[in-house]
């Protein structure tokens, strides 16, 4: 049916030969005729070329004329066929468009359908997997979705199993841990008090020593005084009897002193008498005059010293 309609639109659309009165067969004999014409300065050659061109020229407007006519014969025709291509194709749309509406709903229908059992997949799948979370089981969403019913209720049912033994594991477990912190919690206490106990008597025999220690400190104070004091009075003896012994021994050095005094004067005037014999010799050589001089001036010393610690 379909290729019968477009062979029946190929035949109505099929273009037909244009057709004028002037044949090909007309046109070439003009051509053999007019065209070896030549008018070479010949006035009778002349006009059977003006006679030529005019029956040429008279046939082109005629033949242009009636093309003409031809043409609006056309376009007429091109108006009818474009008004009735538009109406019929109006028709085949709306036909098409109520064929495309029903293959969308039939779409539409068979993709809700899909969705809606990908969805109660989904919902079976998710399912399946909510129910091993909770007992803590996990399993790839392909392999969950690929069990069989019985398959599934036999790994649910393994894994429950062993969920209630890791449940009770760590009840027993944390029974025991809270066990062993409350005991570490009566140790600790217990530690505490040991502990504070330790530090009453550690502060009771910190204050006994520091008392002790006092008292060990004031004794050795009291003992250092009296040393001190004791050593202040030896000192003072000591200091006394040396002064004592400076002032007896001073009197003695000053009656000594006294008494070499007088001897001393006795040196000063012998040695002042043998300065005034040696001043009566006369020198008559330079250096006997120089030795001379030094042996009056160490004597000039000796006297001076003599005087001087004398008076001293």
């Amino acid at each position: 049916m379909e290729n019968t309609e477009t062979l029946e639109v190929a035949n109505f659309f099929h273009p037909q030969v244009v057709k004028l009165n002037v044949s090909d067969i007309h046109i070439k004999k003009l051509k053999d005729e007019i065209l070896p014409l030549k008018i070479n300065g010949d006035k009778e050659m002349f006009a059977k070329v003006y006679e030529g061109r005019q029956r040429v020229k008279k046939l082109r407007t005629h033949l242009v004329r009636y093309a003409d006519g031809l043409k609006e014969q056309a376009l007429a025709w091109q108006r009818k066929v474009n008004a009735e291509k538009n109406r019929v194709v109006k028709e085949l749309d709306a036909i098409e468009d109520y064929l495309q509406k029903e293959e969308d709903a039939y779409n539409a229908e068979k993709q809700r359908i899909s969705d809606e059992k990908k969805r109660m997949e989904d919902e079976r799948v998710q399912e399946r997997i909510n129910k091993l979370s909770s007992v803590d089981y996990r399993l790839d969403y392909v392999v969950v979705k690929a069990l069989t019913d019985a398959a599934f209720d036999k790994v649910l049912a393994d894994a429950h199993l062993k969920f209630e033994e890791a449940k009770a594991a760590k009840a027993a477990k944390e029974e025991a841990d809270l066990a062993a912190q409350l005991k570490l919690r009566n140790d600790q206490v217990e530690l505490e008090e040991k502990r504070k106990e330790l530090r009453r008597v550690e502060f009771e025999l910190t204050a006994e020593k520091i008392r002790l220690e006092g008292l060990e400190a004031e004794r050795l104070r009291l003992e250092n005084e009296e040393k001190i004091r004791a050593d202040e009075a030896e000192k003072t003896r000591v200091r006394l009897e040396n002064e004592k012994k400076q002032k007896e021994a001073d009197e003695a050095e000053k009656l000594a002193l006294a008494s070499d005094t007088v001897k001393l004067k006795k040196i000063n005037e012998s040695i002042t008498n043998t300065m005034d014999s040696i001043l009566a010799f006369e020198m008559k050589s330079k250096k006997a005059r120089l030795i001379t001089e030094d042996v009056i001036n160490y004597l000039q010393s000796a006297i001076d010293l003599t005087k001087h610690k004398t008076n001293g």
